[in-house]
Order: C-alpha cells, then structure tokens, then sequence
C-alpha cells in the first residue's frame, strides 16, 4: 500500500515493491533463483542498491528533475 507521499515507484510503492524479494516479481525470480535470485549476477541490480533499481530509486522515486 502506498502511503500519502510515497512515490508508486519506491521500493516500498505499489511498482517498486513488486520488484523486493517478497513482491510478484522478485518473489518469481526468488524461486527461480540463478542469476535471477535477489544476490545473482542479474537480480542484484534490481534491488534499491542496485545499478537499476538504485537509479530508479534515485531519479524517479525521489523525485530528482535532474534527469
């Protein structure tokens, strides 16, 4: 559920946690595990730290117009 102030595509927005280990998405990839586990060579760059989920978290979820 997103709060009042919380971008949908935060990490913890109704877009942005479907992608968490425990959402749709990183939950499917969980299992499928491999590079798509939540620490595999593919699944580590979606997370909040990630290369891509970091640059959504930074650039849209926070709002930054710099980008």
């Amino acid at each position: 559920m997103t709060g009042q102030g919380t971008s949908m595509f935060s990490k913890d927005g109704a877009v942005g946690s479907m992608f968490n280990a425990d959402g749709a998405l990183g939950g499917t990839a969980q299992k499928i595990g491999g590079p798509l586990d939540k620490q595999g060579m593919v699944g580590k760059h979606f997370n909040a730290d990630g290369a891509v989920g970091g640059a959504v978290q930074k650039n849209i979820a926070e709002g930054n117009s710099d980008h």
